[in-house]
């Protein structure tokens, strides 16, 4: 394995562990994700930190880590089926996230 997909599976490994503990979090422990930096890492600046918008990121960094192992492990149609699931995730977050809420 080259030193960029020993990167890539790492950081994807992260994503993976982190919308984990993030999910497991929003729906049991809500008071561990109320700090400024799991604040900052979960829903950004800009998206409420709502239980909402909570499990939708934590969702989104798990089916992109997946799709990131999924693809360097060679399985590319489960990679294309956890992109595909993905992809409408990251439509809503970029959605809630940078277009004004409509009245």
């Amino acid at each position: 394995m080259s030193f960029l997909q020993t990167v890539t599976a790492s950081l994807a490994a992260f994503l993976v562990l982190s919308g984990l503990y993030a999910l497991v979090a929003a729906w049991t422990f809500p008071n561990l994700l109320d700090t400024p930096v799991m604040r900052w890492l979960i829903t950004g600046k800009r998206l409420a930190p709502t239980r909402a918008n909570r499990t939708l990121t934590s969702v989104w960094a798990v089916l992109i880590g997946s799709f990131f192992l999924l693809s360097l492990g060679g399985y590319r149609t489960l990679s294309y089926i956890a992109f595909a699931a993905w992809l409408p995730l990251a439509l809503i977050v970029l959605k809630r996230t940078f277009w004004p809420a409509t009245a």
